[in-house]
């Protein structure tokens, strides 16, 4: 799975495709919405087949502890995000100008830090067969 996110970082617009001889070939301009159509098409199967693995039963046994530990999940690294955030604009203050920019900064920082790559998590639990586990539903459930 590392691997594959490895992968992509190399392969998408963060590195190899900044070189322009390189997109053009391997990714022609005619080729990126079919691949896109494919890649959601895919996301969705694979998001339908994790859902068809999990235990419902499992998920409303532990609705209590999922809520839990999914507001923890979300507030702690959301307020983390957000004061890491405050200080790089206090020690880089060109960062933002506006005072919706420094709000939009701020937000964008604790959201980045809060998130999780929901599909990714799902593949990993997948792939360690730990979907079908109290551990493994109630991770997916928060």
């Amino acid at each position: 799975m590392i691997a594959e996110v490895i992968a992509g970082i190399l392969l998408g617009p963060s590195a190899l495709c900044r070189i322009s001889a390189f997109q053009t070939t391997v990714f022609p301009a005619a080729s990126l919405p079919n691949l896109q159509l494919f890649a959601n098409v895919a996301l969705v199967l694979f998001m339908f087949t994790v859902g068809i693995e999990l235990d419902f039963g499992v998920l409303t046994r532990n609705l209590r502890k999922s809520v839990a530990i999914s507001i923890v999940g979300i507030v702690l690294p959301f307020g983390l995000g957000a004061a890491v955030a405050v200080l790089l604009n206090q020690t880089y203050p060109p960062a933002v100008d506006s005072a919706g920019g420094y709000t939009s900064f701020v937000l964008f920082g604790g959201t980045a830090m809060s998130i999780t790559a929901f599909p990714v998590l799902a593949r990993i639990l997948s792939e360690q067969q730990l979907l079908g586990t109290r551990l493994g539903a109630t991770v997916m459930n928060a």
